[in-house]
């Protein structure tokens, strides 16, 4: 198979099953990057024990000036490019993000938020709901008090969810996709028929089962490795 054939092939497979398909393009010069990826802040309000900010230490709290990066962005060749913002911390946390959320929707760029969901109070939900939020993600761990409080230390399980729905209702008129992060390990695996039985209630489109990564430097995320219960855990994904 040539190497053009095989585009053609990844193209047709893309148009069927991805969120982010488009048409294979041959340009002759490089343009700007159809993906801008920003971290708003260095900070997350959980200290999830598989999670790198756990290893971190004190995180700095240094935030980006939002408004010095929305004026950037303001140019019309940024139209329709897709803005990710917060893979790596909690975005929301930062005291301008409603403010810039909007700006960067009026000037037509296509947003991908991902958050804990935590902090989607009322006052920043009505904020942001009307912006050009494309694809949410929101980060969650099980589908039990006893379990998503311990994996995601700093949470508080019924106040998340009540958030998260409440966000996913105010979206409700508007074609933004949502999906679900869960870090899979050994005190969560129960669930995962129940999460789906509850993430596909309230319309949620995906739920990414995530393998945890055993981190260097230990700590008590070890225990949770699934390195040898991988057939059972198999089995509980081809039940859900």
């Amino acid at each position: 198979m040539t190497f053009e054939e095989l585009a053609t092939t990844l193209s047709d497979c893309n148009k069927s099953h991805s969120f982010y398909s488009r048409e294979i393009e041959h340009l002759d010069e490089f343009g700007l990057p159809e993906i801008i990826e920003i971290e708003p802040i260095h900070f997350c309000n959980f200290n999830c024990i598989m999670c790198h900010v756990h290893f971190e230490g004190k995180l700095s709290r240094k935030k980006l000036d939002l408004d010095l990066l929305a004026d950037r962005l303001s140019h019309p060749a940024f139209k329709n490019k897709w803005l990710l913002v917060a893979s790596g911390y909690e975005g929301t946390a930062h005291p301008d993000f409603s403010k810039f959320i909007n700006r960067v929707s009026d000037d037509g760029m296509k947003i991908e938020l991902t958050t804990n969901g935590s902090l989607l109070t009322d006052n920043l939900i009505s904020e942001i709901s009307n912006t050009n939020l494309k694809y949410v993600t929101f980060s969650f761990d099980g589908m039990r008090k006893s379990s998503y409080e311990y994996i995601r230390e700093g949470s508080n399980y019924e106040k998340t969810l009540e958030r998260i729905g409440r966000f996913r209702g105010s979206l409700v008129t508007k074609d933004t996709y949502f999906n679900v992060n869960y870090t899979m390990m050994k005190r969560n695996i129960e669930e995962i028929l129940d999460a789906v039985k509850y993430w596909d209630k309230i319309s949620l489109d995906q739920i990414y089962f995530i393998g945890m990564r055993v981190r260097p430097g230990g700590g008590k995320h070890e225990e949770e490795t699934l390195e040898d219960i991988l057939e059972h855990v198999k089995k509980r994904l081809d039940e859900a």
